[in-house]
């Protein structure tokens, strides 16, 4: 079932407070990133966006999230079974913590690149410029990761087999108690669309420190 897309409005926003995270649910974060998402249950889907590189001071990508802002310590896990990129260098899909859906928010991302290797992505201010990093040379997927919140505290790791885990960034980035908790993608301009799949995501609260 190919779910429609959407441009997150404040009504919406409140409709999607729900405290389930049975379902994933797809956006579009500004006005270039329309996206739709497919799932085949709880916690394997694909995201399939347009948009444009995470380098600005607006986002224009597609974001799924499980229905619901998480509150204070959490985290996000999720393989990344594949990239079916368009032509773009900077195709890019991952996970995200993000203050809000507006364009601008803060946010923290680690995401898997078409030829960039594993990224890391943060926006430290609101409508500020994003900073990036490679964490991954030679990181494609299939591949685990991982984002962990501990207070200001933000971490990224990667994993082949999802119990082994690797640091491979990290910041402080003051958002929100409550924040959105997802994955994201953008094909990182024009061209076809990039598609991520996603396999056995999951996000949870008061997540034990890394």
């Amino acid at each position: 079932m190919i779910k429609p897309s959407h441009v997150f409005t404040s009504v919406l926003i409140l409709a999607l407070a729900a405290p389930a995270f049975a379902d994933w649910e797809g956006c579009s974060i500004g006005p270039q990133g329309q996206s739709s998402i497919q799932v085949s249950n709880a916690s394997n889907f694909t995201l399939t966006a347009s948009g444009n590189p995470l380098d600005g001071t607006t986002d224009s990508i597609g974001f799924a999230s499980g229905q619901s802002k998480l509150n204070g310590d959490c985290q996000i896990i999720a393989r990344v079974a594949r990239i079916t990129p368009g032509q773009q260098d900077w195709a890019t899909g991952g996970l995200m913590m993000r203050e809000s859906l507006g364009g601008g928010s803060k946010f923290v991302a680690l995401g898997c690149t078409r030829t960039q290797g594993v990224q890391s992505f943060v926006r430290s201010e609101d409508s500020g410029a994003v900073t990036h990093q490679l964490a991954c040379a030679d990181c494609v997927p299939p591949l685990w990761l991982k984002i962990v919140r501990t207070g200001n505290h933000i971490a990224g790791y990667k994993s082949n087999d999802g119990s082994v885990w690797l640091q491979v960034f990290a910041t402080d980035v003051a958002m929100k108690k409550m924040v959105w908790v997802g994955v994201f993608a953008t094909n990182g301009g024009s061209g076809p669309d990039v598609t991520l799949s996603f396999e056995r995501a999951a996000t949870r609260e008061n997540a034990p420190s890394e």
